[in-house]
């Protein structure tokens, strides 16, 4: 090997050494950039609904991005005041609460001699001596163990911050949109011109995917606000429930963990209102979320995007460990690209898996072996040299003869 064979590969594994540290670094302004394009795409989809209503393209996506902002806006509005005035006031007739559930328990238990000898009875004499005052403090100094508050400048420092990386990412999405060819253009001057076409194909799956997934969600946010407020709202008489019903919808957005962040605010609201609504809420409410996951979701995801379960909770175990809270809500939309990269260029391209059979099946015996049921007789796939290098059209004599116009060269 010569010198300058040596130095030159010796700079090529410097220089992906910096990129892959550089990378990891900048990592959360990358996560940004990926929210500011799934909210891009998402503004898309109302805007080009708009332009096949006969208004210009920059005009559609202006009105998108506008209504989505304060629809938003409204939501943080009406929601996060209710649950934080509803939340001290849970706070602080807590030990009245606490005793009228005593109250009731000891009058179910007692009802019944069976219940008697069973159960053991609610002893709510130390909680008259303490007293409203000391029972409080007690609260305060259980909750606050183990946890450092910061100061209130800081966190207010911190909630600035929050909505100046909301801001950012949203204008980042609105400059994505305004010119999205533009950097769909920058890759194609960065490949080899033989991967154009397979560059763009690729570019294609990615935006449908991920547009097929965000329509999804809020098809399953709909189904979920409707069912948790025609059930708790309705039927149970739960308080506050359409503001329950849309927080469950938001929180649909972070699978597994999402189900559960409901259950707070339908905590506050009955403890607020009536503590024996809980008994018959939250069970309902779970319910409720057992046939969205499991039912309705399948349903609508279909084989197109289905993504193990068990594969999404660890994924966002792994997001919120690099990430923090920006990587558990955007886990799902990450695993999504990364599947869809790996299935068409490393499966499709290189493999050419693209028409094999790889369904499996489990016979009696516990063996696993291919499901040959549904394969269709298709023409041969070609190699993967030629998925990666796509051939250009053979052209006739006649235009072989004449010059390729300037224009059309990349």
């Amino acid at each position: 090997m010569s010198t300058y064979t040596f130095l030159k590969r010796l700079l090529m594994v410097i220089t992906a050494i910096v990129l892959l540290l550089s990378l990891w670094y900048l990592r959360s302004i990358w996560l940004l950039g990926f929210a500011a394009l799934v909210i891009a795409v998402g503004i898309s989809i109302p805007a080009q609904w708009l332009q096949q209503h006969g208004l210009r393209r920059n005009l559609s996506t202006l009105l998108s991005a506008t209504a989505i902002l304060l629809l938003a806006l409204f939501l943080i509005l009406w929601i996060v005041p209710t649950i934080i005035t509803e939340a001290g006031t849970v706070l602080a007739e807590l030990p009245r609460m606490w005793q009228e559930i005593g109250q009731r328990y000891e009058a179910w238990r007692t009802g019944n001699n069976l219940l008697t000898q069973m159960l053991p009875p609610f002893s709510i004499v130390n909680l008259h001596q303490t007293g409203d005052a000391a029972f409080s403090d007690t609260l305060r100094r259980l909750l606050t163990t183990g946890f450092s508050f910061t100061p209130i400048l800081e966190g207010m420092g911190v909630f600035a911050s929050l909505l100046a990386n909301v801001a950012l990412v949203i204008f980042i999405a609105i400059f994505f949109l305004s010119d999205p060819l533009s950097y769909v253009q920058i890759s194609l001057y960065l490949t080899p011109a033989v991967y154009h076409t397979r560059l763009l194909d690729l570019w294609s799956e990615l935006y449908r995917s991920l547009t097929h997934w965000i329509k999804t969600q809020f098809l399953s946010v709909s189904i979920t606000v409707s069912l948790v407020w025609l059930v708790l709202g309705l039927f149970l008489g739960v308080p506050y429930a359409l503001i329950i019903a849309v927080f469950s919808g938001v929180a649909t957005f972070i699978p597994t963990l999402g189900a559960f962040l409901p259950l707070i605010p339908i905590f506050i609201f009955t403890m607020a209102e009536d503590p024996m609504l809980m008994v018959w809420a939250i069970p309902a409410y779970l319910i409720i979320q057992l046939l969205e996951s499991n039912v309705l979701t399948p349903m609508l995801i279909r084989e197109e995007l289905q993504l193990p379960s068990g594969g999404v909770l660890l994924f966002q175990l792994v997001g919120v460990a690099l990430f923090g809270g920006l990587g558990l809500l955007l886990a799902v939309p990450l695993l999504l690209v990364l599947v869809v990269l790996v299935r068409e260029i490393y499966s499709y391209d290189i493999l050419g898996l693209r028409t094999e059979n790889v369904e499996i099946a489990v016979d009696a015996a516990g063996r696993l072996y291919l499901d040959q049921s549904n394969v269709q007789e298709t023409e041969p796939e070609p190699s993967a040299h030629a998925q990666l290098r796509p051939q250009q059209p053979e052209k006739s004599s006649k235009d072989a003869a004449l010059p390729e116009p300037d224009h059309l060269k990349v």
